[in-house]
């Protein structure tokens, strides 16, 4: 019996009755015929509005790591997965959306410590102004 081969995504066999021999025979069915919306493993497939296990719900508080060097709180806002920097809701919550160009800077550098007396609104240039000697350290 003759293997088919591909060549550019096509199948190609040495024969023409080699290709026959590969093929349904007339008559014969496919073993999912008339099988529309067939269960094989009901108990695990997914079932309309179930609910995740690990579903986190809004107000949710994570510390993870932020760009890679520092850990930040984030606060999910909203349904299914919208997060917020928690010192940004804490600016806002405060004194109001925050300005186009504009940055939460936290004043002791400890991006862990959220309190309003903590932060300030910069600029990005003022930002990096700030934090230019700890950029350039690592290189």
């Amino acid at each position: 019996m003759c293997k088919p081969h591909r060549l550019n995504q096509e199948r190609v066999y040495c024969s023409r009755e080699c290709s026959r021999e590969t093929r349904f025979s007339q008559g014969l069915k496919p073993w999912n015929k008339g099988a529309k919306g067939i269960h094989l493993s009901p108990s695990t497939e997914f079932k309309k509005g179930a609910l995740p296990a690990n579903l986190s719900p809004v107000g949710t508080v994570r510390i993870r790591r932020h760009k890679g060097d520092s850990f930040r709180a984030w606060v999910k806002v909203a349904q299914p997965n919208k997060w917020m920097l928690r010192a940004q809701l804490v600016w806002i919550a405060n004194h109001g959306p925050i300005p186009a160009g504009k940055v939460v800077h936290h004043k002791d550098r400890d991006t862990l410590n959220d309190d309003i007396s903590n932060l300030e609104l910069l600029t990005k240039a003022e930002h990096l102004k700030e934090h230019r000697e700890e950029i350039r350290k690592p290189r």
